[in-house]
């Protein structure tokens, strides 16, 4: 509530002062001020006014003259960028001027000069008209076509709104070549990681692997140098579950993807940070279960097959963390699930459950190539590491012996994994992997003698 004088009838002073008497505002000056507080007791007063000191003052005015010479200064600036352009402007429609003028008077030249020649004869000096009608004599339509392209020059010149709005295109034009560049970058550093096999190496004191128990809000967390686990029970309005699609995008966080929940099928998508413990909303995609360990590439993490709660399907897609959306890529060539996919170079290498083989996913083309050979209803891990690409097979463990990775030779015959499936993403750490299969029990594979042992179960302390 505001007044602009004291409500003190006939009194033309500025409220200085606000009284809240029984629950109404009065706004009074300074000279009405005893007088009002003298009837009653029910009085609280305010300072309806900013106090102005002498230092204030003194700051107020030397700024305002700061202020008013900086006015100055842009009048001067302002009118002398006028009287250039103004000269630029003059100048530009002079010289136009004097070219159409020239050009009227050659034209017309031409024209008498043509109504009574039949022929120009070959010689070493023409006349203007001559080398006129020379040029244009075998097609005369560029005579329009390039006074129409002069004309246009001629306009943009003297038209500032043009050339804002061109610079705009031109600033439009660079910002989406610079985006086509920033996705190339990020392809080749995505590709180069992917070479030498960087995979978010855990290289702490404390390596961890999270994931969600099935239909709750409870979210596991694995700390794999201790004999203890924890959980967090997450401000979700959804249950969510590990029988899903899931990547690690960053060392704190990891993306999760649709999956069964209880006996139900859901299309929610999250990225979740471990650190904060703070979940992020995604949109919803397609009904899918069983996808398994996602590729994150870029900025899109793609998802390869899994169960739609009707029917095994081979539907592969990508989301993109840039755009927020999701879209289909190519399918693959046979239906799988419980799956497993890393980088690797331009592509994605694919196993699963169901796959007799490795399939190679090129993002470029969206297109798959059938590579190395192994055992369908099987579950499977690859993983890549010294330069060697690896496939956890049930209880063998197979090792690249060509560049192609056409080839694969038995390094483990004996791993004594179940045949069970991944419910979260592996760490690297040092020259180990780590992975939490179906029974909720810890494994490490080593990559120097090529040993896989059970490490524990999974055991909460809350």
């Amino acid at each position: 509530m505001e007044a602009d004088i004291c409500q003190y009838q006939g009194c033309n002073q500025d409220p200085e002062y606000i009284c809240k008497c029984n629950e109404e505002y009065t706004f009074i000056c300074s000279n009405h001020l005893n007088e009002h507080t003298q009837k009653g007791i029910n009085h609280s007063i305010i300072k309806n006014f900013t106090e102005i000191t002498l230092g204030d003052k003194q700051i107020m005015i030397a700024q305002c003259n700061i202020s008013l010479r900086q006015l100055r200064l842009m009048r001067e600036n302002i009118s002398q960028k006028t009287r250039e352009n103004i000269s630029i402007i003059v100048t530009n429609a002079l010289r136009d001027l004097e070219y159409i003028r020239k050009n009227e008077q050659l034209i017309e030249s031409s024209i008498d000069l043509i109504s009574l020649k039949d022929r120009l004869v070959k010689k070493k000096n023409y006349s203007e008209c001559e080398v006129f009608l020379m040029k244009y004599l075998t097609d005369p339509n560029k005579i329009c076509e390039e006074l129409d392209k002069r004309a246009s020059e001629m306009l943009f010149d003297l038209d500032f709104e043009m050339k804002i709005k061109t610079l705009k295109e031109e600033n439009i034009d660079f910002k989406n070549q610079l985006e086509k560049l920033t996705i190339e970058h990020d392809k080749k550093i995505s590709a180069i990681q992917n070479f030498i096999g960087i995979d978010f190496n855990e290289e702490n004191d404390n390596p961890q692997i999270s994931f969600f128990t099935d239909n709750s809000k409870k979210l596991i967390t694995i700390n794999l140098f201790s004999d203890s686990d924890t959980s967090y029970l997450c401000n979700i309005p959804e249950n969510l579950t590990c029988f899903g699609a899931f990547c690690k995008i960053s060392q704190d966080a990891f993306f999760y993807y649709s999956g069964r929940c209880g006996n139900s099928y859901t299309d929610i998508s999250y990225i979740i940070d471990t650190n904060t413990k703070i979940l992020t909303k995604l949109p919803s995609w397609k009904t899918n279960s069983y996808s398994g360990l996602s590729s994150y590439v870029g900025n899109d993490i793609y998802t390869f097959g899994g169960h739609n709660g009707s029917i095994i399907h081979s539907e592969a897609h990508k989301y993109n963390l840039l755009s927020n959306t999701w879209s289909s890529v190519s399918s693959m060539p046979l239906p799988t699930q419980s799956n497993c996919s890393i980088p690797l170079n331009d592509s994605i290498l694919v196993v699963g459950y169901n796959l007799p083989g490795i399939y190679r996913y090129s993002w470029d083309t969206n297109s798959y190539t059938s590579l190395g050979l192994f055992q369908g209803s099987q579950h499977k891990i690859i993983c890549k590491a010294n330069g060697k690409v690896f496939v956890l097979e049930y209880n063998k463990l197979h090792e690249s012996i060509s560049n192609n990775l056409n080839q694969f030779a038995v390094v483990n015959g004996a791993t004594t994994v179940p045949n069970s499936y991944l419910i979260s993403y592996p760490v690297k750490n040092g020259n180990n992997l780590y992975f939490v299969l179906g029974d909720f029990k810890i494994y490490r594979l080593n990559f120097q003698t090529r040993a896989v042992v059970m490490l524990r179960p999974m055991k909460l302390v809350n």
